[in-house]
């Protein structure tokens, strides 16, 4: 299968960039700092904690996914302007699907280090375990369908615009992530993919920190179960659209050099 061909391929090219080594190190950094954060915290270990590392892990994503997709571009630029994107299948789109395929199972294998490295080192070093493994399976499961999106519109960004645009545009979505987690955010944040992430798995997190009855009561303090519902549907339906028009655009698209 050609598909299978092509992520074959980018794992191979992967081995001579720092990409599988930003996969491992960022997770790991991260859990150590946040592991040591809570067990020297004078306050309780408590669902908040579990809550806001999670938000952490959601307000990173969009910057990490702009480094990374970033990078990934980069690389095929210095080989060649992007030529070998062009001839390496057809229909040439499935380049562009293939290098989207790899980059989110990159991810996906860096957030269960983060979420699952975490949640081992909390119940080792404070011999606490708040939540079971499903739910942190369940947690990284929304955070990388929350970030889809991001994920081919930087890849968009980075063969357009180039590596500083796809970073300047991370930068940004981490900072209206940690805005738009508040009260500003209500009612706006289902119209900003960058914030899918955090509002999701808070809501998560929420929900399975009370029993059924208490999560239909209150879904969130500051989030209608319409809104939810809403922010879920624009998350499906944007995700899909815009692989679709990503792949229309690279299909037609001739490479940076024909467009100076």
């Amino acid at each position: 299968m050609q598909i299978v061909r092509l992520i074959h391929a980018d794992c191979k090219k992967a081995k001579h960039t720092p990409l599988l080594w930003i996969h491992l190190a960022v997770p790991l950094i991260g859990v150590v700092s946040m592991v040591c954060y809570d067990s020297f915290s004078h306050s309780v270990y408590s669902v908040s904690n579990v809550g806001g590392y999670l938000q952490l892990l959601a307000m990173a994503f969009p910057l990490l996914i702009g480094v990374i997709c970033s990078l990934c571009i980069e690389q095929e630029s210095q080989a060649g302007k992007f030529q070998v994107l062009f001839t390496s299948s057809k229909p040439k789109f499935l380049t562009l699907i293939s290098k989207f395929i790899f980059l989110v199972l990159l991810g996906f294998g860096a957030a269960l280090l983060a979420v699952f490295c975490y949640a081992g080192g909390i119940s080792a070093v404070l011999h606490k375990s708040l939540f079971p493994w499903t739910f942190y399976l369940t947690a990284t499961l929304i955070l990388m369908g929350s970030f889809l999106f991001c994920y081919i519109f930087h890849l968009f960004l980075s063969l357009r615009f180039g590596k500083g645009a796809s970073i300047g545009v991370g930068i940004a979505e981490l900072l209206l992530a940690a805005i738009f987690n508040t009260d500003l955010g209500d009612k706006i944040w289902v119209a900003f993919p960058c914030t899918w992430g955090i509002r999701f798995v808070t809501t998560w997190t929420n929900i399975a920190s009370k029993s059924a009855l208490q999560a239909a009561k209150n879904m969130m303090a500051s989030q209608t179960e319409a809104e939810l519902h809403a922010g879920i549907l624009i998350c499906i339906v944007a995700t899909i659209l815009s692989i679709f028009f990503a792949s229309v655009w690279f299909s037609r698209w001739e490479g940076q050099k024909s467009e100076d």
